[in-house]
């Protein structure tokens, strides 16, 4: 029995010891990260577990599990999810125009016959 838990003792300590040069991604106060990347990808440990911390959408800041308001979207461990900067750039724009021709030619696109939809809704495009 003793030899069980020495070795089970070992194990939880060379775990603990390996897991921190694994992910360390760990800091001590989740606010301290000012990009939604850097906050998705840190963690804080709260009596050895590991609690990941989440970009909160609506104030753009970084905080724990209780941080953000009940019911706001957050990004949580997937940096995917965080916003990206959209260019303003001329030709790089989106623009409700565009957005909606776009859409005119996908609905168009499922229809039977497009030329018909695509009368109703631009007159520029031709058959």
């Amino acid at each position: 029995m003793n030899k069980i838990f020495l070795y089970s003792l070992l194990f939880y300590l060379l775990f603990i010891f390996l897991s921190k040069f694994v992910n360390s991604g760990m800091i001590n106060v989740c606010s301290e990260m000012r990009d939604c990347a850097a906050c998705t990808n840190s963690y804080i440990n709260i009596l050895t577990f590991r609690e990941h911390c989440r970009w909160c959408y609506s104030t753009n800041t970084c905080g724990g599990p209780l941080s953000c308001p009940s019911g706001v979207a957050v990004a949580t461990r997937d940096p995917f999810k965080c916003p990206l900067k959209i260019s303003n750039a001329k030709g790089r724009r989106y623009t409700d125009k565009l957005g909606r021709s776009l859409y005119a030619l996908t609905l168009a696109a499922k229809q039977k016959d497009p030329t018909f939809c695509l009368k109703n809704s631009r007159s520029d495009v031709k058959q």
